[in-house]
């Protein structure tokens, strides 16, 4: 059964998640209708916004010619003025005499606040907001190898028996990798986001298929949380490869890693999968819709891609 992402409109057989721009499509909910619409549509509504309109240009205007009254009075003499002046002193309600006195009040306010001293300003931008990680957003990825080398080279190098790099939340690797889908067409091959991470609740995915012979291969891979601070988390890695071959005993690969993470904090890993000769052809196609489905790429079978693991601290 296929269906359309309701975001990007990419058309897939029927998945959680869009292949093309990564949607959790069973969670996705559609933007409401906009507001400026609901309004027009409300007569009752539209006339309130309509009178506002009015009374706001309205006091508009009266302020305005309260402000040339005001410079009018500046321009005379300092005889008329004062003549004028002590007139107008025996009119409890004149404008002009009100409006003074009020502009005297407000340059008094500002004064006052332009000799608070440095210590008692307050500055916003010094606020920091640290928040404790609790998620993982994780991705397989294929990547051309040039391209693969580029990621690596921006980020710190990480990993001991896998080949990674750290990317921290001021050089976000999303957006490097989106730049990246769109020049150079990454293909992303699976994607899940976890719910909290717990020690008694890690992550465990596996994805095999059976041969003819009923043998399994497939990947698994399992990340545990090890230890959590107010502003970060260490997670160890344990992953294994096992591959039927045609000819050859069994392939069997196996990595443990372990990282400290920051709210924000990608980490991008490859030499999962090291280029495989004599995989069973069978096998290659029952991988579809699993990080093994690069199986059957030929980038890959010709050593011009490779397999990345991105992880992302949320």
């Amino acid at each position: 059964m296929m269906m359309d992402c309701p975001r990007c409109g990419f058309n897939q057989p029927k998945d959680r998640f869009c292949a093309n721009c990564g949607l959790d499509v069973e969670h996705y909910q559609p933007k409401g209708q906009p507001l400026l619409k609901k309004l027009l549509q409300d007569s009752r509504a539209l006339f309130a916004v309509l009178i506002i309109i009015v009374l706001s240009t309205g006091y508009f205007i009266y302020q305005k010619r309260q402000l040339n009254n005001l410079d009018q009075s500046e321009t005379k003499s300092p005889i008329e003025y004062e003549t004028t002046y002590r007139e107008d002193e025996t009119n409890s309600g004149n404008p002009v005499k009100q409006q003074n006195e009020k502009i005297v009040v407000e340059s008094e306010k500002l004064s006052a606040q332009e000799e608070l001293p440095p210590s008692l300003i307050e500055d916003k931008s010094m606020k920091t907001v640290t928040t404790q990680p609790s998620k993982l957003e994780i991705e397989f990825a294929e990547l051309s190898t040039q391209n693969g080398l580029e990621i690596l080279s921006r980020g710190n190098p990480v990993g001991v028996e896998l080949k990674g790099a750290k990317f921290n939340l001021s050089d976000k690797l999303s957006q490097f990798v989106a730049d990246q889908k769109n020049k150079h067409g990454l293909v992303q091959i699976y994607g899940l986001k976890t719910d909290e991470l717990t020690r008694e609740a890690p992550v465990s995915k596996t994805f095999t298929a059976s041969s003819e012979s009923g043998e399994e291969s497939g990947l698994s891979l399992e990340i545990f949380l090890k230890e959590k601070t107010a502003e970060s988390m260490t997670i160890e890695i344990k992953g294994q490869v096992f591959l039927e071959l045609t000819g050859a005993e069994p392939f069997t690969s196996n990595f443990v890693e372990e990282f400290n993470l920051k709210i924000g904090d990608t980490i991008a890993l490859t030499g999962i999968l090291p280029p495989i000769q004599n995989i069973k052809e069978s096998l290659t196609h029952s991988f579809n819709g699993t990080p093994l489905s690069i199986l059957s790429s030929e980038d890959f079978k010709n050593q011009n891609s490779d397999l990345f693991l991105i992880i992302q601290a949320q």
